[in-house]
């Protein structure tokens, strides 16, 4: 630890991580050193990776009310081989397979000119809804026309297909910049999404952190206003018409949800990173159970037993008081988005779940091969939509049981 001094600054090799229930999971996959980090560890970590020197993270820790031992710390990551001290006054993630700032600098210009131009062209669109908001009415009013279950498959398939490019955008703005990334399949509010894997993504700075998590946004807008000039400039046809509209439907609703960040969205992570901190969905739920026990606890009677302990307690009074305002904020966003959202769009399941059979059935009777695709393709998708979240869910519970096994 000698060679620790307060001015060191470290160079990290690439690192694997994945978010655990018992905390970050760290490691160098050659090697197969993994270690795992609190919130405290966490955030110290991150520290050091956006290239504080060990003083500066001391510094950093101390004045939001955390006592922390950084030159252990560092000993410690230093000896499993995740860092060495460097010379360079930068540190931070020289050898992490990220690029180094004076590369990025040659990107700076075109990420600045495409920001203008995207500026630019949602402002022109945004511009033409204001003077001709018949534009959107009459777009999304157009599907309404459609069979119900094939409104449903078109929807679905374009939720798919813009999904995918959305997903293609972080993929490709993370690996930009050297943070491993991976498209899969996860789940939403109980809905299959399209997600991408960034768990290393807070390895880097807020600014390429920000262009990562804006960037399917930046995507779903720019497809939106192309989608509503297309429709206001040019006579296409009416199939066309109607994919258009699908899009445009589909695009206003995707956007809006990215604003319900009591879930993981893109917005939700843009948020944790302006505020700082580490886990604050995750420390919410800590808290939020921390709170109902203690209310179950006085119903039952059981003053007697010893207090329960805070799950808040090591984190810095600056991020327990957001965190504390963001889990009634989840409470609250939650049960509006289940009475008016999930309430609602029963209705809208039931009447998905007889029509796709009711074509179905009809196809096999009457031997009728539109209805039968139909009806099949629609019954999969719905039954897919049931089944997967049920085993996602499950295979969590697994994972989540042997770990604490």
């Amino acid at each position: 630890m000698d060679q620790i001094q307060p001015g060191s600054r470290l160079k990290f090799r690439k690192l694997e991580m994945r978010k655990e229930k018992l905390g970050l999971v760290v490691g160098v996959k050659e090697t197969g050193e993994f270690i795992s980090l609190d919130s405290l560890g966490e955030y110290t970590l991150r520290l050091l990776m956006d290239g504080l020197s060990v003083g500066e993270t001391e510094t950093a820790l101390s004045a939001q009310g955390h006592e922390a031992n950084v030159r252990s710390f560092v000993s410690s990551i230093k000896d499993l081989g995740f860092a060495e001290i460097s010379d360079s006054t930068n540190g931070g993630n020289a050898d992490w397979d990220v690029r180094s700032e004076n590369e990025l600098g040659a990107h700076r210009l075109p990420f600045l000119v495409i920001l203008i131009a995207w500026i630019i062209f949602i402002s022109y669109a945004v511009s033409r809804i204001v003077y001709n908001p018949t534009i959107m009415y009459s777009a999304i009013g157009s599907l309404w026309k459609l069979n119900f279950v094939v409104f449903y498959l078109l929807i679905y398939a374009i939720f798919f297909l813009d999904g995918m490019i959305h997903e293609s955008f972080h993929y490709l703005t993370a690996k930009l910049f050297g943070v491993p990334a991976k498209i899969g399949l996860s789940v939403r509010l109980f809905e299959p999404v399209l997600q991408t894997d960034l768990h290393s993504l807070w390895g880097v700075n807020k600014k390429k952190r920000y262009i990562v998590l804006l960037s399917g946004l930046m995507w779903d807008s720019f497809a939106l206003s192309l989608f509503i000039l297309a429709r206001s400039y040019f006579q296409l046809s009416p199939i066309i018409n109607t994919i258009l509209s699908g899009f445009i439907f589909l695009n206003i609703m995707v956007i809006i949800s990215e604003f319900f960040f009591f879930t993981r969205t893109d917005v939700y992570f843009v948020v944790e990173t302006a505020l700082d901190c580490s886990n604050l969905r995750g420390d919410s739920m800590n808290y939020q159970k921390f709170v109902w026990r203690n209310i179950f606890r006085k119903f039952q009677g059981s003053n007697q037993k010893p207090p329960l302990s805070n799950p808040l307690k090591d984190l810095s009074s600056r991020e327990e008081s957001i965190v504390r305002t963001y889990s009634w904020f989840m409470i609250l966003s939650s049960v509006i988005v289940i009475v008016f959202g999930y309430l609602i769009s029963f209705w809208g399941v039931v009447g998905i779940l007889i029509g796709t059979f009711q074509q179905l059935i009809i196809g096999i009777l009457i031997r009728n091969s539109f209805d039968l695709i139909i009806g099949a393709a629609g019954s999969g998708i719905f039954l897919f939509n049931i089944a997967f979240p049920i085993y996602f869910y499950l295979k969590q519970w697994k994972r989540t049981k042997s770990l604490v096994n």
